[in-house]
């Protein structure tokens, strides 16, 4: 018994202490004084509710512990979005900073000095560790292993695509001024879209927390009207469904709070060559005879028990029921190239401007077929098959339209594919005019990347701004609940007062 206490002790301070490590690694202190701060007015609330909902003191027990335990949760999430916030905006005025210390001069290490003066004392760490490194290494790929520790603390195609332009810039010279300023509009660009992405997560935040307290509101007020004659808050199955609706109401705050504290630079969700390799062969070179030979065992089965069912036994009902999995089957295997082939032109338009960006970058210094090899090794994984199909149409028509006519075949993405038109223009003119040929890159693809931003933070928040309305559904229900366990009440009542009557009249006869 002694040892199972000591285990059980050692259990909550492992778990005490990750919750703090896990605070501190987001640049924040929290006491377990807070903790208990915090917990004192959660638990006052949640017994002030439970009153209001005529809770017995188990059912405020159960809500209250409950709620204490998703504290953690709750609290680790608004750390986490003050965490990204900080982040997002130490890398914007990192980015804005080195461009304008290299339109004075293009030293990189200078800039690095400069971006160290203003930056946040996370980002003065890691910027000093690269100013060390360009100090103190010898050999090749210096500025690139110096840049590296700037990229693994924040992950940002972005910063990496500044990082690369201006090694190269350093390294080979030429008129840059004209692509910084380009650059610079670009990262503005991505902050004022990335700052109204925020505020429509906070409206999003708010309006649940609005659902909920008015949702607990009516609920209350429903109950408390009520007359005592009337009540029926006793019921078992009335407190047992309150206390399931508080803690739910509990739980679906922290998912909606945790769901939407995504990281603004958000380069960590990538498709894997796997999956691109996967979504090329369903849309464009899908076995369908194969998919269709998988698919039958399983479409004849639940066809033939649902016939079996419906025809021999007559039970119509249980047939339904077999034949919605067979037809459930026939839709997913018939819609396998449509689902896939959506999937991936939405996937390019989302890496599309990004990878169009370094293209346009590399034509300072190079042409354009050699400006889109450079970017090979690096490109999004659902560009590639097309980059590799393109790289053998060059080698076959060098000089000839068919490559660019050719990128993205198959797909229904027209803007792209006349964007990527363009590029033929360039390398038909040659580089007399380079300077307002990528400026016209450029300036198309800011339209691409506030696409492309739109369709990243609509997969990044998911459904959240779809369930804002799911409090008041379950308000719905607690209201309906009260309203039949009254009418349940009335009855008792009413029947109760019939049976008196009738004793009564049969007592004086």
């Amino acid at each position: 018994m002694a040892k199972r206490t000591v285990r059980q002790k050692r259990h909550k301070e492992s778990l005490r202490q990750l919750f703090q490590a896990q605070v501190r690694a987001y640049g924040f202190q929290y006491s377990l004084k807070d903790f208990l701060k915090q917990m004192i007015v959660v638990c006052a609330g949640t017994v002030g509710i439970g009153w209001v909902f005529a809770l017995r003191w188990p059912g405020i027990l159960v809500v209250t512990v409950f709620t204490g335990c998703m504290l953690p949760w709750l609290v680790k999430s608004q750390f986490r979005y003050v965490y990204e916030q900080r982040r997002f905006a130490d890398v914007v005025l990192y980015m804005e900073q080195m461009i304008y210390s290299f339109q004075k001069a293009p030293k990189i290490r200078e800039a690095l000095e400069d971006a160290r003066a203003i930056s946040s004392e996370s980002m003065k760490a890691v910027i000093a560790k690269a100013i060390d490194h360009i100090d103190q290494a010898r050999g090749e790929h210096i500025y690139e292993k110096a840049f590296a520790y700037i990229e693994a603390q924040y992950l940002c195609d972005r910063l990496v695509s500044l990082h690369r332009f201006l090694i190269q810039l350093e390294e080979q010279g030429g008129n840059y001024q004209a692509y910084l300023n380009i650059l610079l509009e670009d990262i503005k660009n991505w902050n004022a879209r990335t700052y109204m992405f925020q505020a429509d997560m906070k409206k999003i935040r708010r309006n649940v927390l609005m659902s909920i307290g008015v949702t607990l509101l009516s609920s209350a007020i429903m109950t408390r009207m009520v007359p005592e004659d009337y009540g029926y808050t006793g019921y078992g199955i009335y407190q047992a469904c309150i206390s399931l609706c508080l803690m739910f109401m509990v739980f679906f705050y922290c998912m909606i709070c945790s769901r939407l504290n995504i990281s603004w630079l958000r380069s960590e969700t990538k498709m894997s060559r796997e999956q691109a390799d996967q979504l090329y062969r369903d849309a464009f070179a899908c076995d369908w005879r194969r998919k269709w030979m998988l698919a039958l065992p399983w479409i004849g089965g639940f066809a033939a028990a649902g016939a079996a069912a419906g025809l021999l036994f007559g039970q119509w009902i249980l047939a339904g029921i077999f034949l919605a999995p067979a037809l459930m089957f026939i839709w997913k295997t018939a819609k396998t190239r449509q689902r896939a082939l959506r999937r991936l032109e939405r996937e390019v338009e989302k890496e599309y401007p990004d990878w169009l960006r370094q293209v346009a970058l590399n034509l300072q210094v190079s042409t354009v077929q050699r400006a889109i090899f450079r970017t090979f090794d690096d490109a999004p994984e659902v560009l590639k098959p097309e980059l590799k199909r393109l790289f053998h149409l060059f080698r076959e028509y060098p000089t000839g339209v068919q490559p660019y006519n050719a990128f993205l075949d198959g797909m229904s993405l027209p803007e792209i594919q006349s964007s990527f038109r363009m590029l033929y223009g360039f390398h038909t003119t040659g580089m007399e005019d380079v300077e307002s040929q990528i400026g016209t890159v450029m300036e198309r693809n800011m339209k691409f990347s506030h696409k492309a931003e739109q369709l990243r933070n609509d997969d990044a928040a998911g459904t959240a701004g779809l369930l804002v309305n799911v409090p008041s559904l379950v308000g719905m229900v607690i209201i309906m609940l009260s309203m039949v366990l009254l009418i349940m009440s009335f009855s008792g009542i009413m029947g109760s007062s019939v049976t008196d009557i009738n004793t009564t009249i049969e007592t004086e006869i």
